[in-house]
């Protein structure tokens, strides 16, 4: 079925055919104008030779400055810190002198101590108690570098044990030179001097060592110069024996007006070395092999006629070699007539190959006049042990 045509169709509702312009879009555009041609870029001009030299020679300079600045506040922060460095070392050393010279007064006095009274030792002691507080005191104002505060504070702790030492030997003194309580004040003493002998090892195994290492970091020319002698000269003071035999020639240095009546006398009647057996003579040198656990047996005797409280001292010396002493007391009083043996071991071997000098030495007792066979002198050369089948 065919739709209807234009012909039927009433004109009102005809469409007017549109009009299509078959001609392309066109923008307006403004009059063309002449192209103008850009400026030619010039060159940037070359930089002056000579302002570059001194730009160059500006920024040498600068570095230079730079670098002598850095030098200078570095060799001013070394300088200082070598002046620090020396002065506490000075000031530390002052204080462990003082120290060395203290122990030296201390051991003296209860070695050798003269025509002085108990009273007088006793002051003397408080004396040297006072002198090791204000050494403490004066180790905690001093001030220590930075990479020494752990060491200063071991050298306060050396000198702290040094004060308690020196004001517990004062303290037991009195009774140790008493007719009562001695032995106990004795064994009381030998501890305390267990503080002097832990101050040594504190001093050389952490002060010492840290002030020669701070030395040698900064290389400080001479090296740091600390002390090396220690507050305890003898290790046999850590012996309650020792001690009471040392303290026992105070008590009868002192007591010779206190001696009960009639003869009063010890005497030594030989010595033997052991364990090779040998009987020394005053006259006669001998040759004894240096073996393993080599000690002497005293002989001595109680000539008097009262019970005695008897100690001997056996001393080894010879030149080049430190004196070797050790002492020891009977362990009970000695009846009147009586003879006994006193073993004294030596804890070390003794040197060899070389002459030494074995001297024996009863203590004097208390009222005794006599005093010309307490003692005797030997010359011993030891010679070295012969080598078992095992060693080989």
């Amino acid at each position: 079925m065919r739709g209807p045509s234009a012909e039927g169709i009433p004109p009102s509702r005809r469409r007017s055919p549109e009009k299509v312009s078959y001609q392309p879009d066109t923008v307006p555009t403004s009059p063309s104008r002449p192209r103008s041609t850009p400026p030619r870029r010039r060159p940037p001009p070359r930089p002056d030779p000579a302002i570059r030299s001194r730009q160059v020679v500006a920024l040498v300079v600068a570095l230079v400055v730079i670098l002598l600045l850095v030098l200078g506040v570095r060799s001013c922060r070394d300088s200082r810190r070598e002046r620090a460095l020396t002065d506490y070392a000075q000031d530390t050393g002052a204080l462990t002198q003082e120290s060395a010279q203290l122990s030296a007064s201390l051991f003296g006095l209860l070695t050798r101590p003269g025509d002085r009274s108990p009273v007088e030792m006793q002051s003397t002691v408080n004396g040297l108690s006072v002198q090791a507080s204000r050494l403490a005191d004066r180790a905690g104002a001093v001030e220590a570098p930075d990479d020494l505060t752990d060491g200063h504070g071991q050298l306060a702790e050396v000198l702290a044990l040094r004060r308690d030492g020196v004001a517990g030997v004062a303290r037991q003194l009195p009774t140790a030179l008493a007719d009562e309580g001695r032995r106990e004040a004795a064994r009381a003493i030998s501890d305390e001097m267990q503080a002097f002998l832990a101050s040594d090892v504190l001093y050389a195994r952490r002060f010492r060592p840290a002030l020669e290492r701070s030395f040698r970091e900064e290389e400080i020319p001479g090296g740091a110069q600390a002390a090396s002698t220690p507050f305890l000269p003898d290790i046999s003071w850590l012996r309650p024996e020792t001690v009471a035999t040392r303290l026992g020639r105070l008590r009868s240095g002192v007591e010779d007006r206190a001696a009960t009546p009639g003869v009063h006398g010890v005497a030594l009647s030989g010595v033997t070395v052991t364990p090779a057996g040998t009987r020394l003579a005053p006259a006669t040198p001998v040759q004894i092999a240096a073996a393993e656990g080599i000690g002497f047996d005293v002989e001595v005797q109680n000539q008097g006629e009262s019970e005695e409280e008897m100690a001997v001292r056996l001393t080894l010396s010879g030149e080049g070699i430190e004196p070797l002493e050790r002492d020891k007391e009977l362990a009970e009083p000695l009846a009147a007539g009586e003879s006994e043996t006193v073993s004294i071991p030596l804890a070390e071997t003794p040197p060899t190959g070389m002459p030494v000098t074995v001297e024996v030495e009863v203590a004097p007792v208390p009222g005794e006049s006599e005093k010309g066979n307490n003692r005797g002198s030997f010359a011993v050369t030891f010679t070295p042990a012969a080598a078992g089948p095992d060693s080989q």
